[in-house]
């Protein structure tokens, strides 16, 4: 015979409503809702069709005469699945601590939900991260959307953007260009100062600013971030170690 044993952990509604409206605030303006946006769901689990990838870019003859019939577009779908698996953490909150923070036991909750969201917000980073260099691999080894030029004072940045653009425009955009590109802070502090760089402005600039530099690139109206999040690469309880989670 079995038996059935159930969490002791409890639900505390209000914090969760409070934990669910600022979420989004948090979120706003990190690199991973710019590259991976929350976008809700009907359902964890379940199916979807997957066509072939280089459908839509096949070259056909579309025209016709009166008694032809319509040439018939093949899609080669399968069905794919999808799982969504869920994250989670808790905090502990004690009678005792409850009760000895008084009229302001709100504020404490609160503050303790603001560091739990700030983790999972870190972890949150982290995962996309993992997943966009995992995505740019592709099987012959080569990497697609992650530049690994070198910035010497001779090295021309500019061309090798511009060739990491077309590359993935013409290999994995199917002509469509990258309209996205997220740049480590302490490399950006190097693009920006950088000789090949500070050339292409027009008069005499000491550095580029951000929009100046997209308009250098093939293309110009691609949206930049700079990614600045750090994370404690300490131990707990440890000195605090800073560490950007996006590393030049």
């Amino acid at each position: 015979m079995s038996n059935v044993t159930y969490s002791a952990d409890t639900v505390n509604q209000p914090l969760t409503d409070f934990a669910v409206g600022l979420w989004p605030e948090l979120t706003k303006g990190t690199i991973a809702e710019f590259v991976a946006p929350t976008v809700p769901v009907q359902s964890t689990d379940g199916e979807y069709a997957q066509f072939d990838t280089g459908i839509p870019f096949a070259r056909v003859n579309t025209q016709i005469d009166d008694d032809t019939d319509l040439p018939l577009v093949k899609f080669n779908g399968t069905r794919a699945k999808f799982n969504i698996r869920p994250h989670g953490l808790q905090i502990p909150i004690s009678d005792f601590a409850h009760h000895r923070s008084g009229s302001a036991a709100d504020v404490y909750e609160q503050a303790k939900i603001k560091n739990m969201l700030s983790q999972q917000l870190i972890a949150r980073e982290f995962a996309v991260a993992d997943m966009v260099a995992k995505s740019t691999r592709v099987a012959d080894g080569a990497t697609y959307g992650t530049w690994k030029g070198t910035a010497g004072a001779q090295t021309d940045i500019i061309g090798q953007l511009d060739d990491l653009i077309v590359k993935v425009t013409t290999d994995c955009g199917g002509g469509i260009m990258p309209n996205k590109m997220v740049i480590p802070l302490g490399l950006w502090v190097l693009i920006k100062n950088h000789p090949s760089v500070r050339e292409r402005l027009a008069g005499i600039k000491s550095a580029a600013a951000l929009s100046e530099f997209a308009g250098m690139l093939a293309n110009p109206a691609i949206d930049i971030r700079i990614g600045s999040i750090c994370y404690n690469a300490g131990k707990p309880g440890k000195a605090k170690v800073m560490t950007p989670i996006y590393n030049s």
